[in-house]
């Protein structure tokens, strides 16, 4: 899908419902936020690196 020719990923994402969604945009913490809205949280385990894209 080009740029601009339809609805962004993350609204086709949770227009399927889905049990957990994982964005992994997180800069610090140890905390992987559910997007999905259903509060299904992860952690992050020890050696990995955020914001290092």
């Amino acid at each position: 899908m080009a740029s601009g020719s339809g609805p962004p990923y993350q609204a086709v994402v949770l227009a399927d419902d889905p049990y957990a969604y994982y964005r992994l945009n997180e800069a610090d913490g140890i905390v992987a936020a559910d997007s999905s809205g259903n509060g299904r949280d992860g952690t992050y385990q020890t050696g990995v690196t955020l914001a290092a894209a």
